[in-house]
């Protein structure tokens, strides 16, 4: 599979493979990951195996059809691990997730979610 942004390639994947956007140096990265659990969300359980809070951050988006982002570039690489069940809601999932990172969490009156903190090294 190809991976393009904004019709530039960024990467040919093959199974269990994933490519992420260093934002700051607008960098493609390449990792091996567990496909089932990176597609967990489907089946209504999300799982978080130690990923980083960008990861997991994308993975709400697409399972609650929110944006988020954060206050601190720093905090996209904080990473942790964790599960939710069928049926939590998001803003249960990210005072767990957020409490795990000392950040906290705020949405926007246009439904635009930002998670503050000071990140990690």
């Amino acid at each position: 599979m190809s991976v393009a942004d904004d019709g530039k390639v960024l990467s040919i994947l093959t199974s269990n493979q994933q490519v992420s956007l260093d934002m700051i140096s607008r960098k493609p990265i390449e990792k091996t990951i567990d496909a089932q659990t990176v597609i967990a969300w489907r089946d209504e359980n999300i799982l978080f195996d130690d990923i980083t809070l960008a990861d997991a951050a994308i993975q709400l988006e697409q399972h609650f059809h929110v944006k988020i982002t954060f206050n601190n570039d720093k905090l996209k690489r904080c990473r942790f691990s964790g599960a939710t069940l069928k049926g939590d809601q998001l803003n249960k999932i990210l005072d767990v997730i957020t409490d795990f990172n000392n950040a906290t969490w705020e949405t926007k009156s246009s439904g635009h979610i930002v998670i503050y903190g000071e990140g990690c090294n």
